[in-house]
């Protein structure tokens, strides 16, 4: 009596679900009976569902699955006692009519389930080994005879060069199944291929490889067009200095630094739109009274290879041997003392000799 009239009646404005209980948690689990229903009308609700079920068999649950706000989502669930009484239900309503709807009705199966049947098909395939001159052409030519391909993509850094791996994608999976047995380990050019499925992690590592390459490009284009300007007075504002350097080249961005009562801490930078206008601003401005006070600039550096020029620089003041971090980007004009020259490196070693004698 009880699961007749209270079954999908409202508490609390939801409906509840009211069904005979079931102690053994196999049974529940087992998903013998359950069917799963789609491309519901928004005016479904369980009663409607169960009532148009039920007339295949008992019906021991019926649920149809709704957003937060109540609206219904098009699917729902129905479980059966017996698989036999489902499949009949599925045979004569999968396909039919409802509410204007055309049903779609299967049985269910678990999610774990569908992601093992889909691992089982797939069409993309990633590549790696690739020689530098390796075209999509050549990779088009050898792998088509596996079936039609969809697209065939090298991956590149923005200079255009290789960076050794790659993706091909098919139009069936039979074809990616046949072309990834046959191909990997197979040569082409002077290496040997890897084929395998591609997988997500492959191309998040791609795209945090290319997302790293060009913030680093950007890093590098910035800090070699921003310029470093100390021993500013401190009634100088961003407005003066801007006008102070606007005659170098194009400005981006000016900025005197400031405490947090607005005072000026006296230093600041000014950013170009080349670093060639940079070089120029450096070269002109260094030691110009600016005023009343002389100015020093440099190309802005970051703060580790400022520490590294630093004991480059007092190596080089007092004749000793500085340890060689990577010197490629240290210009001995600018952080070494004229007086000095530097005649030898080895691998190891920068060494500063005095040309004037001890």
């Amino acid at each position: 009596m009880a699961l007749d009239k209270l079954n999908h009646s409202l508490v609390l404005d939801k409906p509840i679900r009211v069904m005979w209980s079931n102690r053994y948690p196999d049974a529940r689990r087992s998903g013998v009976g359950n069917i799963f229903v789609k491309n519901l009308s928004n005016s479904v609700d369980n009663a409607s569902l169960q009532e148009l079920f039920s007339k295949f068999g008992d019906v021991l649950s019926c649920k149809v699955t709704k957003n937060e706000d109540g609206t219904s989502r098009g699917y729902g669930f129905v479980q059966f006692a017996s698989q036999e009484l489902a499949n009949e239900a599925i045979g004569n309503l999968n396909g039919s009519l409802f509410n204007d709807r055309k049903l779609h009705v299967a049985t269910f199966i678990k999610k774990r389930e569908r992601s093992a049947n889909i691992d089982d098909k797939f069409t993309n395939l990633y590549m790696k080994h690739l020689d530098d001159d390796i075209t999509e052409e050549l990779v088009k030519l050898k792998f088509s005879q596996f079936g039609s391909i969809v697209s065939v993509k090298i991956m590149r850094r923005p200079n255009g060069s290789s960076l050794g791996f790659g993706f091909v994608s098919f139009q069936n999976p039979e074809s990616a199944i046949e072309a990834q047995e046959t191909m990997h380990g197979m040569l082409l050019g002077s290496k040997a291929l890897y084929v395998g499925r591609a997988q997500k992690e492959e191309m998040k590592q791609y795209l945090q490889r290319l997302h790293e390459e060009k913030r680093n490009e950007i890093i590098t284009k910035s800090n070699e067009s921003n310029v470093y300007i100390k021993n500013i007075h401190d009634e100088v504002d961003d407005d003066a200095l801007r006008a102070r350097f606007a005659e170098f080249g194009n400005i981006t961005s000016v900025k005197v630094m400031r405490d947090d009562k607005g005072i000026s801490r006296g230093f600041g930078f000014v950013c170009y739109s080349t670093p060639e206008e940079a070089k120029s601003t450096v070269n002109s401005m260094r030691g110009v009274m600016f005023f009343g006070k002389p100015l020093y600039v440099a190309i802005f550096q970051r703060k580790e290879k400022s520490q590294v020029a630093a004991t480059f620089r007092s190596a080089c003041e007092n004749g000793l041997t500085c340890e060689l971090y990577d010197p490629h980007w240290i210009s001995t004009s600018l952080f070494c003392p004229s007086k000095y020259s530097y005649p030898s490196r080895s691998s190891e070693t920068w060494i500063c000799v005095s040309t004037h004698g001890a």
